[in-house]
């Protein structure tokens, strides 16, 4: 990680340009929501066809467990549909990463494609401050991976 410029993070040698994090909810110390901005940063030329999001299919009622889910959203969700290898890690990660789902849109204005995941934290632990990032809820490195390839994707379907 290289240059913090506010709320951003810009990242060297990845598809990913730039990271953003915001909390919403949660008071100081209640139960709150991260939502996580991976951005690739393009020319605005073609940048509003870069929509897609996840449809999820679940099970169970309480659980609501992810079992499958597709990409809706034109040519970049229909790129995503076919990477079966992508599918298998991300249905991993949203398991056993309590994200619900992910959706990727474009930023015109500022010439961003962000793909956004957000995660639920029940409750802090004492020691966090509410200006600190619980450590838990950061992305782990495999689900880092699982959105730089996404963001692969995103950089090839602009190329088209």
């Amino acid at each position: 990680m290289v240059d913090e410029e506010g709320d951003r993070v810009a990242l060297n040698g990845q598809e990913i340009d730039v990271v953003k994090v915001r909390r919403s909810g949660g008071g100081e110390y209640g139960p709150a929501s991260y939502s996580f901005y991976y951005g690739i940063c393009r020319n605005a030329k073609g940048i509003e066809r870069m929509k897609a999001r996840m449809k999820n299919e679940t099970k169970g009622l309480l659980g609501r467990e992810i079992v499958d889910f597709k990409w809706v959203g034109g040519e970049l969700a229909n790129k995503l549909n076919g990477d079966e290898v992508l599918k298998e890690l991300l249905l991993q990660q949203l398991r056993t990463d309590v994200r619900e789902r992910v959706e990727i849109f474009p930023d015109k204005k500022a010439r961003v494609i962000w793909i956004t995941t957000s995660k639920y934290v029940s409750l802090f632990p004492k020691s966090v401050t509410p200006f600190s990032i619980p450590e838990d809820i950061m992305p782990s490195e495999s689900s880092f991976r699982v959105y730089n390839t996404i963001a692969k994707h995103v950089r090839k379907c602009m190329h088209h």
